[in-house]
């Protein structure tokens, strides 16, 4: 439901992502004629909180995608009036609660994947949620110190990983030490894509 004034909580940025700012201009546009605009309230820190505590109208968020799909997690409906999960929406419809029962007791892969199907369409029949887009890559800044596995991350990992994963060169330590002391030094920046979940499929 659209209010005239709905509460949302999103970070300010002087040039919002395009995806986030075309969505709240679609949220935007659904509102009355002449009802008022879009408010903020509230700052980014909170909105956290107020979402967990499904105390909003409209709110921006990003979600990680589970290895193995489990859409209960996040469209249950017994999870519908109760506080601090992930159907932040609160989702309710029989028919996907239905599924989700029989997707968890299905092995057969192809079945469970025509059920996961009927539970997207169903859900987003519905809209609880205006879909975003993105750029399908990872963009990362760092001191060039690293050295990493030829696959760079693992593939179903995000940047918040790497950490497990890169070590500190000791010979490109000593390289970026004293190219910062002396800036007529250069280093070899490397590739700057790495593309090899892609290039594996």
């Amino acid at each position: 439901k659209m209010t005239t004034k709905a509460r949302f909580g999103v970070r300010e940025h002087k040039c919002p992502p395009s995806g986030t700012g075309q969505i709240i201009i679609l949220g935007a546009h659904g509102l009355p004629a002449g009802g008022g605009g879009l408010e903020r309230k509230g700052q980014f820190d909170a909105r956290w909180q107020t979402m967990r505590a499904k105390n909003y109208d409209l709110t921006s968020t990003a979600w990680g995608a589970l290895v193995f799909p489990n859409p209960e997690t996040s469209f249950g409906g017994h999870l519908a009036d109760i506080e601090d999960n992930n159907n932040v929406t609160s989702f309710s419809n029989k028919r996907v609660d239905e599924l989700c029962k029989a997707y968890d007791e299905e092995y057969n892969v192809a079945k469970r994947i025509e059920l996961v199907l009927e539970i997207d369409g169903l859900i987003y029949n519905q809209m609880p949620y205006v879909l975003g887009w993105y750029n399908p890559s990872q963009r990362m800044l760092f001191w060039n110190k690293y050295s990493m596995p030829a696959w760079g991350s693992t593939r179903t990992s995000d940047y918040s990983d790497l950490h497990n994963i890169w070590w500190v060169d000791p010979a490109k330590d000593a390289q970026l030490k004293a190219a910062r002391a002396d800036s007529s030094l250069t280093m070899d920046p490397g590739s700057r894509e790495n593309r090899y979940w892609q290039q594996a499929r």
